[in-house]
């Protein structure tokens, strides 16, 4: 009976650890769609987003007051942080995350938000995942 107890413990052992990287994968996945979506200024497309509107949502800089687009690159200098946290299923899953943007003009603070919450919702298409909401209670 010990030889099966430990045979069984291998098994969910090594489906955990799969299922691990797959979930890995896919957070890492997440994340670097949102950096590319911020660094690109918000023209960015991918099989991931089919509705323009939350590429825009997600672009932070898009919510950037006049005063501050009117200063030029070399002017200003930008930091752009995201903490997240996605559940997902074989269905859809939510990913939630809090963004922190400050902008700088000759190294003193002109404009900016902290921590502010985010949650996107996931569905499965075709064995893809897809952004189909976004949500942000400011």
């Amino acid at each position: 009976m010990k030889g099966v107890a430990k045979k069984v413990v291998i098994i969910f052992s090594i489906i955990f650890f799969v299922l691990f990287v797959i979930y890995l994968i896919f957070s890492i996945s997440i994340r670097n769609l949102i950096y590319d979506i911020y660094n690109s200024n918000g023209n960015f497309s991918s099989e991931h987003i089919k509705n323009p509107k939350i590429v825009e949502q997600i672009n932070v800089r898009s919510g950037i007051s006049d005063e501050v687009k009117d200063f030029s690159s070399k002017e200003i200098k930008e930091n752009y942080f995201i903490w997240f946290l996605p559940f997902i299923n074989l269905f859809n899953g939510k990913v939630y995350y809090t963004y922190s943007y400050r902008v700088y003009k000759n190294d003193d603070f002109i404009y900016g938000s902290s921590q502010i919450p985010v949650t996107l919702s996931i569905k499965w298409e075709n064995l893809n995942w897809i952004i189909v909401d976004y949500y942000e209670p400011y």
